[in-house]
């Protein structure tokens, strides 16, 4: 695939990173994978489990999607827990496509996602017997802890660190699980769980109760609430959800980052949960921040640290981030630090292409052709038709 150069680009800088990143960015595209599927076959984007609960006397089926690189890699992924994720067509593939476009722009790190498919999602996700079936939100809770995430976690290269998106009567069951069993899960992203009147109160005083002591650990909580649905005013429903706002600001619990996100224009029957910016606000760090200087490897870094730290979990340090600072510091005659920094990442991923490329250039650039010529070598094992790294060695090996 050919890629055209940008006409005009202001910052100098960029036009010679865009210059020395444009052969291996060239190959990666063209090396995506195409789709060679016979007619009619369907397109999946996940893979149906499995599982019977004990908890729940039933079977219960997941939906799981993986990260890109997922079987090429070693690396371990937080999990995205979806409830609703039966609803292929609309919630699990609008998460599927929300996280693949975040992540492949740095915004956020990559995701396992797991779609949870209802059965009778009233009696599942409800603390109060709806629509004549009394309440099993606690042996749901039970199949949550002791099953699903024990069996994602050993079937699945998965971090310590859990999202849960709530739809619908997904989002009291998320709510209620915060003001209870808050540590299994690290961050909820809901629509509004006070749309249930059956359950306004019940969730009010469990919040009360609960957020009236620090959190152990931190969470992010995002609530979207719609104050309109077509013709359907949900006045009730917004104020308790103001109501829970103000109370949460009054009592101040320690390590709760609370976002409610209040939507007026809403032309959809059952609103999004807004998961995308859920996890962009979740993750607002992820993405280095473009005026910090980089000097050495330690600036870099240190930024990623203080973010795991503050989540909880290794965030890692994400591919081409790095890549970039490092092009920059041998754009500035700091080659030393720019070495440090890829062999760095190659020690962290050993299988990446853009630190494998650039490094093998350096060498080459420092006359150290025996380094070079391993480096190039390296591409290849990994991507046999990557014709900038084949050319480089053959010219190398002739010399």
């Amino acid at each position: 695939m050919k890629i055209d150069r940008p006409v005009i680009l202001n910052i100098q800088i960029l036009v010679s990173i865009f210059l020395l990143m444009l052969p291996i960015l060239s190959v990666q595209l063209s090396a995506r994978p195409v789709l060679e599927l016979e007619d009619g076959a369907p397109v999946s984007i996940g893979t149906i489990r499995k599982i019977h609960s004990e908890a729940l006397g039933d079977e219960r089926t997941l939906l799981v999607s993986l990260p890109e690189n997922y079987a090429g890699t070693e690396f371990r992924y937080p999990v995205l827990y979806l409830l609703y994720g039966d609803q292929v067509k609309g919630y699990f593939a609008e998460t599927v496509h929300h996280i693949h476009r975040l992540a492949s722009m740095g915004a956020i790190p990559e995701l396992i996602i797991v779609g949870v498919a209802n059965v009778e999602r009233y009696r599942d996700l409800r603390p109060v017997a709806t629509r004549g079936l009394s309440s099993r939100i606690d042996q749901f809770i039970e199949f949550v802890r002791e099953e699903m995430i024990p069996f994602i976690d050993s079937e699945y290269k998965t971090k310590d660190f859990r999202i849960l998106v709530g739809p619908q009567a997904g989002a009291v069951f998320g709510l209620y699980v915060l003001t209870g069993e808050s540590d299994l899960f690290d961050a909820y992203i809901l629509n509004n769980p006070f749309e249930a009147d059956n359950c306004r109160e019940i969730l009010m005083e469990r919040a009360e109760s609960f957020f009236g002591a620090d959190l152990p650990a931190y969470t992010c909580l995002q609530i979207s609430c719609v104050t309109k649905t077509l013709n359907r005013e949900l006045t009730e429903a917004v104020e308790s959800a103001r109501r829970f706002a103000e109370m949460t600001s009054r009592l101040a619990p320690g390590n709760l980052d609370l976002n409610m996100i209040y939507i007026d224009d809403n032309e959809d029957f059952i609103p999004s949960p807004n998961q995308k910016d859920g996890l962009k606000n979740l993750f607002a760090d992820y993405k280095f921040p473009e005026d910090r200087k980089v000097d050495r490897l330690k600036d870099f870094t240190s930024h990623y640290d203080a973010l795991s730290a503050k989540l909880g979990f290794d965030v890692g340090y994400p591919e081409l981030p790095m890549v970039f600072k490092a092009v920059d510091l041998n754009r500035r005659g700091r080659t030393v630090e720019a070495v440090e920094m890829l062999e760095f990442l190659l020690e962290e991923n050993p299988r990446s292409l853009n630190g494998l490329w650039q490094l093998a250039n350096i060498k080459r650039g420092q006359g150290e052709r025996d380094d070079a010529i391993k480096l190039f070598r390296r591409c290849l094992e990994i991507m046999p038709n990557m014709t900038p790294a084949r050319e480089m060695l053959n010219s190398l090996e002739a010399e």
